[in-house]
């Protein structure tokens, strides 16, 4: 096996990676490996031939526990050595394939390679020989057991993983072909965040030995000697670059200016909360304490001033994450104002905006009072709280107004059936009632509502009707009453003739008569009105005959009374109602 290649910065890890597939013979025809070098981490990319390896799960493990090992002991490319955490992706990929067929994403973190070349070194003092490291025969290194040869691994069985055994991890960098992510084990993903001991010798390293890794890096020195990664000098060596990068971390020589850095923005943004509480203001305090965490986050573990850099980062933090509730309460708010602008709007609109107001002051409910925006949420509870109440206000205007409008249609729809069946004057004038009512509900939706433009087109409708139905009321009562005189004069003038008293009867049918044609027409007793007139006008034309008759039958009554009143009793007069009958007596006969 040649030299790396210098022009591949990743080419001692590939050529590593090659002789482990070489040695261990995970798969077989799996002996070709690529590491590629992207702006933001690496990829690995592991060609076969067909068929496809299912499930590919243990592989990957595999693949990646020997990445996390042998990454402890090549040198870091110069590109990433500010990156205290990297992205990795392994690819599965038939030859001849354009794309891969599994694909496999994990973190890798510096300080794991750091822990293990620490460990190394401290779990195993002794004298550093000056003479050239040596190659030591491989069964001199192996396990109990082991023989002349590079152990093989041999396929084992596994059973497949639970939810609590894998976890995803995915990185945007790579994620451009929608492959199939699979779990990779526990044991060899670190908690982000969490401490590492870096001084014990006891403690166990970032990846558990879960594949023949370990045994064949301890059989294969016969390579790993050419690149002087073999002994104490050897670790030394490749150690020297994650060396230089530990002690080049922040605060880890000399003084940590960067905790008083932390605290002078802590202390601006706490003054600008407190001096000037604009969303602009909070803003900026927010970039503020970000800053700050930002700064103290970058300490490392090794450094001696991590513990107050952790107890200041907690502090900062905590602050932080209080003012984030604010600014997203404070966001809600804005929601909610812009939502309320040019009113009105339905229920549901109103309720939404109230929903943002709601959401606003839980958000600032949970800010507890230690805490140094606490002033500022509670200033803005109060106004939030004020706002909210008022939509609360406009959404019970808004129900209010369509419970009236609502109310008004059906009474509406009401006032119209029942003028299309009425036609007496009662029954008019009830249908006068609905519409005045309907009239009066519609005038009592208030302005600013989305009911109250609605309303406005019932409501001269609405007037028009009412003042038709009060129309037609006065009209029919009109009708009403002279139908009403005009059969009073007539009884009145029945009564009459039944008593001979035709100048009486005469004057009655005249004015029951005048009565029945005084009742408007169009009404519901015009009619009945013009057939009474007709027959009043008979009973007026007979009256009068009788009147005529009954004059004239008193003039000739009264001419043979002065006749035979010349003599002492000379005759009698007796006047029925078809005739007259004259009788005279004997000696006048005579």
């Amino acid at each position: 096996m040649g030299s790396p290649s210098t022009s591949n910065p990743l080419a001692d890890l590939e050529a590593a990676l090659q002789g482990y597939l070489h040695e261990t013979a995970l798969y077989p025809g799996l002996e070709a490996i690529a590491c590629q070098l992207l702006p933001t981490g690496i990829r690995l990319l592991v060609q076969h031939p067909a068929p496809e390896i299912l499930p590919p799960t243990s592989l990957l493990r595999d693949l990646e526990a020997a990445f996390r090992e042998i990454m402890a002991e090549v040198p870091l490319p110069a590109s990433l050595s500010e990156n205290e955490s990297l992205p990795v992706q392994i690819r599965l990929q038939l030859d001849h394939s354009p794309s891969p067929y599994a694909t496999h994403t994990f973190s890798w973190q510096l300080r794991e390679a750091a822990t293990v070349v620490f460990q190394e070194e401290f779990a195993n003092p002794g004298p550093v020989s000056s003479e050239p490291a040596a190659a030591v025969p491989a069964s001199g290194l192996a396990d109990a057991g082991g023989g002349d040869q590079p152990e093989t691994k041999q396929p084992e069985t596994r059973q497949p993983e639970t939810g609590s055994q894998a976890e995803h991890s995915t990185d945007r960098e790579f994620d451009h072909e929608s492959d199939e992510f699979y779990p990779a084990s526990d044991a060899t993903d670190e908690a982000p965040g969490s401490d590492m001991v870096l001084w014990q010798a006891d403690t166990a390293g970032p990846v558990a030995a879960t594949s023949s890794l370990p045994r064949w890096l301890t059989t294969s020195g016969h390579w790993l000697a050419r690149y002087g990664v073999y002994g104490v000098a050897g670790t030394i060596l490749v150690g020297s670059t994650l060396l230089a990068y530990a002690i080049t971390r922040p605060c880890v020589v000399g003084g940590c200016d960067r905790l008083e850095t932390a605290a002078d923005l802590s202390l601006s943004a706490q003054t600008k909360i407190d001096d000037s509480p604009s969303t602009e203001s909070v803003l900026a305090a927010q970039q503020e304490l970000e800053e700050a965490v930002t700064l103290l986050r970058a300490v490392p573990v090794w450094s001696a001033h991590h513990a107050q850099a952790k107890s200041d980062q907690q502090t900062y933090q905590t602050s932080l994450d209080h003012l984030n509730q604010l600014v997203k309460a404070q966001a809600k708010a804005t929601r909610a104002v812009q939502n309320s602008q040019s009113p009105p709007y339905p229920v549901s609109e109103w309720v939404e905006t109230q929903q943002y107001w709601r959401q606003a002051l839980t958000l600032l409910a949970a800010i507890p009072p230690e805490s140094g925006v606490y002033p500022l949420a509670e200033q803005k509870l109060q106004e939030y709280q004020t706002n909210y109440d008022t939509i609360g206000q406009r959404i019970e205007r808004e129900e209010t107004a369509q419970e009236y409008l609502n109310l008004a249609i059906q009474t509406g729809q009401n006032a119209t059936l029942r003028s299309e069946l009425a036609e007496s004057a009662a029954e008019w004038r009830l249908a006068e009632q609905e519409w005045q009512t309907a009239v009066q509900q519609l005038a009592l939706i208030p302005q600013g509502t989305t009911a109250y433009s609605e309303a406005r087109k019932y409501l001269q409708d609405y007037r028009n009707q009412l003042a038709r139905a009060r129309g037609r009321a006065r009209v029919e009562g009109l009708a009403s009453d002279e139908y009403q005189r005009a059969t009073a004069a007539a009884e009145q003038a029945q009564s009459a003739v039944a008593r001979d008293q035709w100048t009486l009867a005469v004057g009655h049918w005249q004015a029951a008569l005048a009565a029945a044609e005084a009742v408007p027409s169009n009404t519901s007793l015009t009619e009945s009105a013009r057939t009474k007139a007709e027959e009043y006008q008979a009973a007026l034309d007979q009256a009068k005959g009788q009147l005529r008759t009954a004059v004239a039958v008193q003039k000739m009554r009264d001419l043979l009374d002065q006749i035979c009143g010349a003599e002492a009793t000379p005759c009698t007069v007796d006047v029925q109602p078809n005739q007259i009958r004259l009788t005279l007596n004997a000696q006048y006969a005579q």
